[in-house]
Protein backbone atom coordinates (compact mmCIF):
# COMPACT_ATOMS: atom_id res chain seq x y z
CA UNK A 1 0.00 0.00 0.00
CA UNK A 2 1.49 3.43 -0.96
CA UNK A 3 0.09 5.69 1.46
CA UNK A 4 1.14 8.80 4.09
CA UNK A 5 -0.55 6.35 6.84
CA UNK A 6 2.37 4.94 9.60
CA UNK A 7 3.44 1.73 8.40
CA UNK A 8 1.86 0.34 12.52
CA UNK A 9 -1.49 1.52 10.96
CA UNK A 10 -1.08 -0.32 7.48
CA UNK A 11 0.36 -3.57 9.11
CA UNK A 12 -2.65 -3.70 11.15
CA UNK A 13 -5.02 -3.42 8.00
CA UNK A 14 -2.75 -6.84 7.18
CA UNK A 15 -1.03 -5.00 4.18
CA UNK A 16 2.30 -4.00 3.28
CA UNK A 17 3.47 -0.40 2.89
CA UNK A 18 5.21 0.25 -0.35
CA UNK A 19 7.39 2.95 -0.04
CA UNK A 20 8.72 2.70 -4.09
CA UNK A 21 5.01 1.20 -5.81
CA UNK A 22 6.97 1.45 -9.25
CA UNK A 23 10.20 -1.24 -8.09
CA UNK A 24 7.08 -3.14 -7.06
CA UNK A 25 5.51 -3.21 -10.56
CA UNK A 26 9.34 -3.57 -11.99
CA UNK A 27 9.69 -6.77 -9.99
CA UNK A 28 6.54 -8.25 -10.80
CA UNK A 29 6.82 -7.64 -14.25
CA UNK A 30 10.50 -9.06 -13.76
CA UNK A 31 9.29 -12.64 -12.70
CA UNK A 32 6.57 -12.61 -15.13
CA UNK A 33 6.31 -10.53 -18.47
CA UNK A 34 2.86 -11.51 -18.94
CA UNK A 35 1.78 -10.60 -15.43
CA UNK A 36 -1.89 -8.78 -15.45
CA UNK A 37 -1.78 -6.10 -12.47
CA UNK A 38 -5.33 -4.56 -11.98
CA UNK A 39 -5.59 -1.28 -11.39
CA UNK A 40 -8.05 0.39 -9.28
CA UNK A 41 -9.55 3.71 -10.05
CA UNK A 42 -10.60 5.65 -6.88
CA UNK A 43 -9.78 2.75 -4.72
CA UNK A 44 -9.63 4.25 -1.95
CA UNK A 45 -13.98 3.77 -1.98
CA UNK A 46 -13.60 -0.11 -2.35
CA UNK A 47 -14.62 -1.85 0.45
CA UNK A 48 -14.60 -5.57 0.91
CA UNK A 49 -16.82 -7.46 2.93
CA UNK A 50 -16.09 -11.69 3.92
CA UNK A 51 -19.33 -13.60 3.68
Amino acid sequence: MFTNLDIDTVEKAHMDKAEDPQAAVDEWISNDPDVKILVLDKGNKLAIYST
